[in-house]
């Protein structure tokens, strides 16, 4: 069986790097992520890797000059994947991101996950109102509140504990492909 491509999306706080990190792992599946491509580009340019703003501005940037099909290459080339084993995409933001990977992909089965995280339980993340209603503002934003969760199969709450929700989601994967998703023995 072909291995699934798992990719996640999501506001910003809602803890698509934890949760995609533990996913990746409990399947044995190579993980790659555009948020660390893109701060790996603005580290390479003396840009504040640690602002929200500053990486949102650069991904946005990267996407305009380079097109989606570039985009998603780097991103994939950077997992080190061999196509035998899952793959775990984090941060996909935009609409044409998503349907680029599913091309560049195309004879493996994509599945979505949407990590949802309310406007209450925010503040718990460290992103105050301000700060989110800026970077929400963004056009980067505008795909990841509308279009993508609309598009996913799957859309879990992390307000749960974070293993609640690697749980709900690795069942998930394992119910769409018995067998092609390994669980590794401990």
């Amino acid at each position: 069986m072909t291995p699934l491509i798992l990719c996640f999306s999501g506001r910003i706080g809602s803890g698509k790097t934890s949760v995609s990190r533990r996913v990746a792992e409990t399947l044995g599946a190579a993980w790659t992520g555009f948020g660390d491509f893109v701060r790996a580009v603005a580290a390479s340019r003396s840009l504040d890797v640690s602002s929200r703003e500053v990486l949102q501005a650069l991904g946005a940037q990267l996407l305009q000059d380079h097109g989606a099909a570039w985009f998603c290459q780097q991103v994939i080339a950077r997992s080190g994947w061999d196509g035998r084993q899952p793959l775990v995409i984090d941060g996909v933001r935009h609409v044409d991101v998503l349907n680029e990977i599913g091309q560049q992909l195309s004879t493996h089965r994509m599945v979505l996950f949407y990590l949802d995280l309310s406007d209450q339980d925010i503040p718990a993340r460290g992103i105050d109102a301000s700060t989110r209603r800026v970077i929400e503002e963004h056009s980067t934003e505008h795909d990841v509140l509308g279009a993508l969760r609309e598009r996913a199969n799957l859309v879990v709450s992390t307000a749960q504990p974070l293993d609640e929700v690697v749980s709900t989601v690795v069942n998930f994967a394992r119910s769409l492909s018995p067998g092609a998703v390994r669980f590794p023995s401990r």
